[in-house]
């Protein structure tokens, strides 16, 4: 009885150890994802550009500890400025690890081809294929803004159509549609560019998948449908020319009745520019 007690002893004693082993190995993942955020959000633009005769503002919630989404501004010569909204198709660190690489190599063509968006995504996506063999791909937004006419030239890599609202046309709502598939797909894909003129009172939405893939407690889908929806509501009964961050702090509010309880499963960003009517520029 005694030995029996003293390997039951030994036994327990074993499995304890194993526990606090496995909790300090946890923690320091923890620490060591903690620190990756904090990285990670070093990345991000420290505060947005003010640019005259628009509002800009944004918004990203990661779902973990690190993110696939990430936003972006550029300021290029001659009253030019990137927008970049992308998003990682996957989640955690490799996600974040291959958004950082995105993120600098867009940095980097932007300059090099600032009135050139289509240029900037095909160098991107050739350097990301050759420089790296993960699988991965990502969905990017770029647009580049010519403050002086109003003019947004874009490409659409395969992202989430954004949505443009504009008091010209009764409340109207146009869509950015995709020009070209994500980058990290094929080497030799290209893609058409876009462009918008902008008009007093013209609101554009940006936003990744986390927020219209959402799903509440009984499995449906927040959609693009209601995201259309509550901006245009928004729009219609405002009787003020609004900020952009009142547009996307309508948009969360309405998304998290929406999830009630449900934890969200995927990061989300909403970016929303405005132009502004021309007595407030």
């Amino acid at each position: 009885a005694a030995w029996y007690k003293k390997q039951v002893k030994s036994r327990i004693q074993a499995v304890s150890e194993q526990i606090l082993a496995q909790a300090a190995a946890q923690g320091e993942v923890a620490l060591e994802m903690a620190e990756a955020r904090r990285v990670q959000a070093s990345f991000l633009p420290d505060e947005l550009p003010d640019i005259p005769g628009f509002n800009l503002s944004v918004s990203i919630e990661p779902a973990r500890e690190t993110s696939g989404d990430f936003y972006d501004t550029i300021p290029l010569p001659d009253n030019h400025l990137c927008i970049v909204v992308a998003d990682v198709a996957d989640k955690g660190a490799a996600a974040a690890l291959f958004m950082t690489s995105t993120r600098t190599l867009i940095r980097t063509y932007a300059e090099e081809f600032p009135t050139h968006p289509e240029r900037v995504i095909e160098a991107v996506n050739r350097r990301l294929l050759q420089d790296t063999h993960s699988g991965l791909f990502v969905t990017v937004f770029l647009g580049v803004l010519d403050t002086q006419s109003s003019i947004l030239s874009y490409i659409n890599a395969g992202h989430n159509p954004p949505l443009i609202v504009s008091e010209q046309i009764e409340h109207s709502l146009k869509i950015l549609e995709k020009t070209g598939m994500p980058i990290g797909i094929l080497e030799d894909a290209k893609w058409e560019c876009g462009d918008h003129k902008f008009s007093p009172g013209d609101v554009l939405v940006i936003y990744t998948d986390g927020v219209t893939e959402a799903q509440s407690a009984e499995g449906e889908y927040y959609g693009e449908e209601r995201l259309k929806q509550v901006i245009l509501n928004f729009h219609q009964k405002s009787n003020y020319t609004p900020l952009a961050e009142d547009i996307i702090e309508t948009i969360l509010s309405d998304h998290q009745t929406f999830l009630g309880q449900t934890p969200r499963s995927d990061d989300t960003t909403l970016l929303v520019l405005i132009c502004q009517n021309e007595s407030e520029v």
